[in-house]
């Protein structure tokens, strides 16, 4: 369920606060590949996927 939340727009030195920030957390080698990402995101999609069909064969 997708719940809509109001959020304030960032200012310019939070922007470039955040990218900073990033820079830094890449250097020490922080973060997560975005190959691991998607393979992740994959495998949560297919579990979705497989608890779908679930709710849909018990309804039959």
């Amino acid at each position: 369920m997708y719940v809509e939340t109001e959020f304030r727009p960032y200012t310019i030195e939070e922007i470039h606060a955040r990218i900073e920030q990033s820079k830094r957390d890449s250097a020490a080698g922080l973060g997560q590949d975005s190959e691991e990402m998607f393979r992740e995101l994959e495998k949560e999609f297919a579990l979705e996927d497989q608890l779908e069909m679930a709710k849909i064969e018990e309804l039959v």
